[in-house]
């Protein structure tokens, strides 16, 4: 039988006036209890998880895509709590986690792998940096002007892309922005990412999927009389780093992955039903 958890470490959105009432709940709960618990605010953080046999996180989707990337690869679960508006990639409500409290700790929540994308730049095929993203890698245009785009995958020629930027996607990330971009929903644990260009320039440019074990390489054409385009790759939506001529990003699967807890009787299509109004009229 499984231990309780007894060292959490609680990341939390210090802008929201909720997340500081439900730290008031959480403190007032664990107070009798042998457990250790830190508390540390999302936007001014440093090494936080060093000793964490959980993470929770109070907030919205932002909250919950910046805490996994910084568990990527370690063995900590991290369990979203919403205090947000849509909160999709949270396991439950703040105004269920006094209640469920005790399931929690006594791991009563399943545990779910989520991998990550790596994305890094290269130029002279020496590699420059390298990010990992849980729900997507965007490469676009700073400015709002079309923007030519070569993909290769498998170091393939596949298309040039004419449009406003490409994501690579995550199964996670498909609900975010690629959703948007007019990608399909791609069930969790399915093992395979998506490309979807942003308000592509011809009819035949479309949302493909590809198997996670392809590599998939974009590489932005930058003509020296076009200074207004400034291509820059984006992890998240959180990290934005500029491109410099001449590079170009290679996408793989990451090793690291990412465990997200979820309540036992989680339904997806549920979840895709009650918070984005999937199969409704």
């Amino acid at each position: 039988m499984s231990k309780p958890y007894k060292k959490i470490t609680v990341f939390y959105n210090e802008n929201k006036k909720t997340s500081h009432t439900v730290i008031a709940r959480l403190k007032k709960f664990f107070g009798k209890r042998k457990i250790k618990i830190d508390y540390v605010p999302c936007h001014n953080h440093k090494k936080w998880t060093s000793d964490a046999e959980l993470v929770i996180t109070l907030g919205g989707d932002g909250t919950v895509l910046h805490a996994a990337r910084d568990l990527g690869g370690k063995k900590i679960p991290l369990l979203g709590v919403n205090i947000g508006s849509l909160g999709f990639l949270t396991a439950i409500e703040s105004k269920d986690l006094i209640r469920r409290l005790p399931e929690i700790l006594n791991r009563k929540f399943k545990p779910q792998k989520k991998y990550l994308i790596e994305a890094s730049i290269v130029s002279d095929n020496k590699k420059v940096a390298s990010y990992n993203a849980f729900n997507d890698c965007v490469i676009k245009n700073i400015e709002p002007r079309i923007m030519e785009l070569q993909a290769k995958i498998d170091n393939k020629f596949s298309m040039n892309y004419l449009s406003d930027g490409l994501i690579i996607s995550t199964p996670s990330g498909s609900t975010a922005y690629a959703l948007a971009a007019g990608g399909p929903i791609v069930f969790p644990g399915l093992d395979v990412f998506i490309i979807a260009p942003i308000c592509p320039h011809m009819l035949t440019h479309r949302p493909i999927v590809l198997s996670s074990k392809q590599n998939l390489s974009v590489k932005p054409f930058i003509k020296k009389s076009k200074k207004c385009l400034l291509p820059v790759l984006s992890i998240d939506g959180q990290i934005n780093v500029e491109i410099e001529p001449d590079c170009e990003i290679k996408i793989k699967r990451s090793k690291k992955f990412t465990t997200m807890l979820i309540p036992p009787e989680y339904d997806y299509f549920g979840v895709l039903s009650r918070k984005l109004k999937w199969g409704q009229r």
